[in-house]
């Protein structure tokens, strides 16, 4: 069996997390952008801020970079569960071009991509159940992005959404997973012992199946 592309990196304090996380993305939009239009998907809610304030503050790193959430709830544009109204604040000022994630061709893929992930190992708007699910986890499936809705719906937030297909992130030249405090860091263990020592147990969640493809790298930075 082919270990895991995956790398962890981990640090004793928030302020050293979310730079490091940040020169990361920098890091990676400059070796994508070969002249070339970049897209940069990136995740909502709270974890993910500091990062992306860290990234504004870096001269010139999302100049001309179209930036999205990778996922996103389908609810109305002012409304507070909208991640894209927490990227716009944090990187309207460094010169990015923040789109609805629905907005994006259908054939295109991003070249970067930042996650997150839950507790019970989803990832985008990725869950192990719901509607449009088997298309949105099929790492086959060409489109970009996928309507989905979880089953069951989250209580914190029960909405449908738009979310990043698993084939997409796949196809993304640098996947970055951003963890803080020490129940994702539980989870991200029990994700990598999913399936035993073969990977043979079905179905795999989609955190699992993320760090268990070997296509593209996923480089994990897990703060306090």
């Amino acid at each position: 069996m082919i270990p895991p592309p995956h790398h962890l990196l981990t640090f004793a304090d928030r302020s050293s997390w979310a730079s490091a996380a940040a020169e990361a993305v920098a890091d990676a939009i400059a070796a994508a952008r070969a002249g070339q239009a970049l897209w940069l998907a990136v995740a909502g809610g709270t974890t993910p801020k500091p990062v992306l304030e860290a990234l504004a503050a870096l001269r010139d790193s999302l100049a001309g970079v179209t930036v999205t959430p990778s996922d996103d709830r389908q609810v109305p544009e002012d409304h507070p569960a909208r991640n894209r109204a927490m990227i716009a604040s944090a990187l309207d000022a460094a010169g990015a071009d923040v789109r609805a994630l629905e907005d994006m061709p259908l054939s295109a893929s991003p070249d970067v991509v930042v996650l997150g992930y839950g507790n019970d190992r989803h990832i985008a708007s990725l869950f192990p159940a719901g509607e449009g699910m088997a298309k949105a986890l099929n790492a086959a499936h060409p489109e970009a992005w996928a309507l989905t809705t979880p089953d069951p719906l989250p209580p914190e937030a029960p909405f449908a959404r738009a979310s990043l297909t698993l084939g997409a992130i796949l196809r993304a030249r640098t996947v970055i997973v951003l963890a803080t405090g020490e129940a994702k860091r539980a989870t991200l263990a029990a994700a990598l012992g999913e399936g035993g020592a073969c990977g043979e147990a079905e179905p795999l969640s989609p955190l699992a199946r993320l760090l268990s493809q070997t296509r593209v790298p996923v480089h994990i930075y897990s703060g306090p």
